[in-house]
């Protein structure tokens, strides 16, 4: 009965009409995915949804904005604007998309995956995810491109905050040496 119960759940079902984007689906048959691993995107041509990886650090700033309004870049578009739906609450080392990776010229540090699990590569810390509904009627929003959301202003020096960083990054770059040395 469980089995049966599990099999029914496989079946995967559109919310919307609109056409299906994917890139080299064709490479996803008979492969494992992860239960909540995004297969395809529906668009409907209206609404667009961003998922940001926010860092420990921003976490209860992205918690506190849920449901206000935050600006948008995407690439060299004019920026848009949107409105925090909800935070993911589990922290993750997990890339949301590989394209935030720093080896595929995104911002975020990654290491090599662990053998146990499936992914070629893994951030460096536990980010979390946001999610920001965007109203793209009338605009021509791509489906897929990175995009960047500034969460709130510095309340602190530029230097400050590039001292702060960056020696947070070399204690990530540290510890993680001597990880893969153990």
């Amino acid at each position: 009965m469980q089995t049966l119960s599990q099999m029914k759940a496989l079946e995967v079902r559109a919310p919307a009409t609109g056409r299906v984007i994917a890139a080299h689906l064709e490479t996803r048959l008979q492969t494992y995915v992860h239960e909540g691993d995004s297969l395809l995107v529906v668009d409907d041509g209206q609404s667009r949804e961003l998922r940001i990886s926010v860092a420990q650090d921003d976490f209860s700033l992205a918690e506190r904005r849920v449901g206000e309004p935050v600006t948008v870049r995407i690439g060299t578009r004019p920026v848009v604007s949107g409105v925090i739906d909800r935070v993911i609450s589990r922290a993750s080392r997990r890339l949301i998309d590989k394209s935030l990776a720093a080896t595929e010229g995104g911002a975020l540090a990654v290491v090599a995956g662990d053998r146990d699990d499936d992914e070629e590569v893994q951030l460096t810390e536990q980010r979390f995810e946001a999610i920001v509904s965007l109203d793209a009627v009338g605009l021509d929003l791509p489906i897929g491109e990175r995009a960047y959301a500034p969460l709130g202003t510095l309340h602190e020096s530029l230097a400050s905050h590039l001292y702060d960083r960056s020696s947070k990054w070399l204690r990530n770059q540290i510890e993680n040496a001597q990880r893969s040395m153990e």
